[in-house]
């Protein structure tokens, strides 16, 4: 994974320093928001080889838990984003997650209309947590994240990588 947009530390939550930039907590695999605003974010950059394999992407599965009650309560989203080689939004989705009762897994599949994002007008995809702590006390007491992930559902053109593949493909010969 390669986070960014916090500093790494030993706090579980709580205490009277840090906070003004989210900490992430190696043993526990947590993210803890403090008491500024703040996003931390996963950005995958397609490589020109994956931008010239004919892969199409079909959508994503998205999995994460989270945390947002009592003394690490506060405002809490998540995002996902696929940006184009142009610089546009390709695909976009939010969520606002609420207080919880306890640790809430948020899961599911997005699923892209045919034919889907070609992965040649793909410069990257991202997923973003932004929060903060709704008291603003010093320390680490706004909502935990853990566990998060993005799985790509893709397909491939054979003809793109192969065009001696199959005698429907142009070029072939």
């Amino acid at each position: 994974y390669s986070w960014s947009g916090f500093t790494t530390t030993t706090s579980t939550g709580g205490g009277t320093s840090g906070g003004s930039t989210p900490g992430y907590n190696t043993t526990t695999g947590t993210f803890m928001f403090g008491y500024t605003q703040s996003t931390i974010a996963y950005t995958y950059a397609f490589s020109q080889a994956l931008q010239n394999s004919g892969m199409t992407i079909t959508g994503y599965n998205y999995s994460w838990d989270y945390y947002n009650q009592g003394y690490s309560a506060g405002a809490l989203s998540a995002k996902v984003n696929f940006a184009g080689t142009d610089g546009t939004s390709l695909h976009f989705k939010s969520w606002t997650l609420g207080t919880t009762t306890d640790w809430t897994t948020m899961s599911g599949t997005e699923t892209f209309t045919n034919p889907g994002l070609l992965a040649s007008n793909i410069s990257n995809f991202s997923l973003s947590f932004t929060g903060k702590d709704s008291r603003y006390w010093a320390g680490y007491y706004g909502p935990i994240v853990r566990t998060a992930s993005v799985k790509l559902n893709y397909t491939f053109d054979t003809c793109s990588s192969d065009p001696l593949s199959s005698p429907s493909c142009p070029g072939y010969a």
